[in-house]
């Protein structure tokens, strides 16, 4: 049988752990951030997915750590953004940034 490996152990890729405030009409950054600790990362990928009605993707900008883009995909119609990197050289650990999406608030919310 073919089998695919998970994720390794304690490795994940999040949104910047800093509490974003933003009014109507604001260009902001979600920041995703790839916590690896000790582990050393070869790929990441991050699929994230908004209420286009409530927030406008505006642009999906890649990280530097991981040299080799597999797939920068953005669609701001449907609220969609796919980001997938590799590294094939020196593998990094630690935090790192993963990529960056730059919006827009369209609506006010109570908060998500």
């Amino acid at each position: 049988p073919l089998s695919r490996p998970g994720p390794a152990p304690g490795v994940c890729v999040a949104f910047a752990a800093d509490p974003l405030v933003v009014a109507v009409g604001d260009e902001f950054d979600l920041v995703l951030r790839v916590r690896a600790g000790t582990q050393p990362v070869d790929g990441a990928a991050a699929f994230v997915e908004v209420d286009p009605s409530h927030v406008q993707m505006l642009a999906l900008a890649p990280g530097t750590v991981l040299g080799t883009v597999l797939q920068n995909q953005l669609d701001p119609v449907a609220g969609v953004a796919v980001l997938v990197a590799g590294e094939l050289g020196t593998l990094p650990a630690a935090t790192f940034e993963l990529g960056r999406i730059r919006a827009r608030a369209l609506r006010a919310t109570d908060g998500t």
